[in-house]
């Protein structure tokens, strides 16, 4: 199911910090936020996980 864009108002309070603002930014673009910040790290045994890289999320 695509989500609607959020629009320019939702957006500005996002960026001001409003929660409710910042929900449906996460619904619209949080598949797509932790797709880019995932990484694989190879484990002691030799295999390979998928994991989000907390460090390269800028959400604060």
């Amino acid at each position: 199911m695509e989500q609607e864009m959020p629009d320019y108002e939702t957006i500005r309070a996002a960026v001001a910090g409003e929660k409710w603002a910042l929900e449906k930014v996460l619904d619209c673009y949080g598949g797509e936020i932790n797709r880019l910040a995932t990484i694989k790290k190879r484990q002691p045994d030799g295999t390979v996980k998928e994991e989000i890289d907390e460090d390269k999320l800028l959400v604060a």
